[in-house]
């Protein structure tokens, strides 16, 4: 609530990590942070400490406040996608699909409870003549995420210059009622 740093430390990349420490009993709000080196610093919600989490002895076990869920590594990729559009595009927004670009526009493809992203319009229509994204090592999709109707991201994965041709399968989560693909090319 006063800015101090109540507790820090280096964490060890691994999927699902936790970190415990003793909260400060004058402690009654805390917001979590989080540092990488390749993605940047990300603030989570803030979370308000009941004072009946302390105990009035000395040796008292943690009590432990998790990092907000809705800070994961998808968020932190996205943000990390996102900038690196803004860089390289000068713009903020991603592109729309028009008829110039849809060698570089992702598309979904549903059946039942799975779904599939492809780039390019050939992937989806059928027709030869439409154009597919390449995939060599000098021109590559290098991701692919797909948000649903809460913009929450549902399914992501970073792909190279071997992923021919650059795709995303997944499963739908319960609960999903649209969905909308985001691509990045490396050129």
């Amino acid at each position: 609530q006063d800015a101090r740093v109540i507790a820090s430390s280096l964490i060890e990349v691994v999927q699902g990590f936790k970190y415990s420490f003793v909260v400060p009993s004058s402690t009654t709000t805390a917001v979590p942070f989080l540092s990488t080196t390749r993605f940047g610093l990300f603030k989570g919600a803030a979370v308000n400490v009941p004072q009946t989490a302390f105990c009035s002895a000395l040796n008292c076990p943690p009590k432990e406040y998790p990092l907000s869920s809705s800070l994961c590594y998808f968020d932190v990729r996205r943000a990390d996608v996102l900038r690196h559009h803004e860089v390289e595009q000068k713009v903020t927004e991603p592109f729309t699909p028009t008829a110039d670009n849809t060698k570089h526009t992702p598309y979904i493809t549903v059946t039942g409870t799975s779904a599939k992203v492809t780039v390019g319009l050939g992937t989806v229509s059928g027709n030869t003549a439409d154009p597919v994204h390449p995939t060599t090592t000098d021109h590559f999709v290098e991701n692919i995420f797909v948000v649903d109707q809460n913009d929450a991201v549902i399914a992501m994965s970073e792909l190279s210059g071997a992923s021919s041709p650059p795709s995303l399968t997944f499963d739908i989560p319960t609960g999903t009622t649209s969905m909308k693909a985001f691509s990045l090319c490396n050129t």
